[in-house]
Formats: structure tokens, C-alpha cells, sequence
């Protein structure tokens, strides 16, 4: 029994400062996964039977606007996760696109306030055929959108 991956990760970042409007933050991860080949077969942009109905996309990205003014902070997040073909069926799964938003204010070093949208479309997961669950849970957001606060307080 063999396992071996090729592709190639890009993580970059860059900040802005424009004084009064504040610091922008873009920064961007990939992931391309040509060959993930095990036993001489290649699973890359597959839903296996093998590995406990594991999902491969090709490729997967991250990219995040951050903006920071004073006490204030808010990102965007965009995510993206290639096509992939369930196996058995030979199902086209298509690409599924994800934004999340949120924000941050900081009153003090001991207490800061948070909020955000996970999911901000709503983007539905893709039906997958041979799969319990219909989807892939571990791989798609099977929740839809949700909406979180919180605080953060030091003692």
C-alpha cells in the first residue's frame, strides 16, 4: 500500500496603510492537488470509496480582506472548493463558493466584542449520491448560513 501527492501550496499576504481609512489586509492560500495516487490509482478531484468516503477537490482556496481602523476590525472571507466526481456513481459535484463576514471592537486589552455571518449567501451543499448524509459534511457546510457573537474577556 502506497500514497503519493503532488501539487503545490501559494500562501501569500500583503497589507495597505492609508492613515485615516485605516490598514487593509489581502491575503490568499491555495492548494492544487494534481495526483493523489494511492495503489496507482489517482483520487485527486474525487469523492473515494476509499478512505472512508473522503472528498478531494483539486483545488482548494482561501482569500480574506481584513480592515482595521482603531478599535474597529472587519474581514470578508471567500473560499472556494473545486468540482470533483463521486466514484461509484461518476456524479459531477460542482464547485461550491463560500463568504463569510465579520467584525471585531476592541473596548480595552481585557474586552473586546465579535460578530460575523458564516455562509452569507447561503450557499446549499452539493447532493452527492452514496453518501448517508446526501452531502459530504466534513467537506461542505451541511448548516447553511449562521450568525455568531461573542465576547472575549480577560481577567
Amino acid at each position: 500500500t502506497e500514497l503519493q501527492t503532488k501539487g503545490w501550496d501559494l500562501t501569500t499576504q500583503y497589507r495597505f496603510d492609508f492613515d485615516r481609512l485605516g490598514s487593509f489586509t489581502l491575503g490568499a492560500a491555495v492548494t492544487r492537488t494534481n495526483n493523489f495516487d494511492y495503489n496507482n490509482v489517482n483520487y485527486a478531484g474525487s469523492i473515494t470509496v476509499d478512505f472512508n468516503r473522503l472528498t478531494l477537490p483539486k483545488t482548494r482556496a482561501n482569500v480574506r480582506l481584513g480592515w482595521e481602523l482603531e478599535n474597529l476590525s472587519a474581514a470578508l472571507s471567500w473560499q472556494h472548493l473545486s468540482s470533483t466526481t463521486e466514484q461509484i456513481s461518476k456524479q459531477a459535484v460542482p464547485a461550491v463558493q463560500y463568504l463569510d463576514l465579520s467584525a471585531r471592537y476592541q473596548f480595552s486589552d481585557k474586552l473586546s466584542l465579535y460578530g460575523g455571518v458564516s455562509n452569507l449567501l447561503e450557499e446549499e451543499p452539493p447532493l452527492i449520491r452514496n453518501q448517508w448524509t446526501n452531502t459530504d459534511p466534513n467537506t461542505y457546510d451541511a448548516m447553511g448560513r449562521q450568525y455568531f457573537v461573542g465576547a472575549t474577556i480577560k481577567l
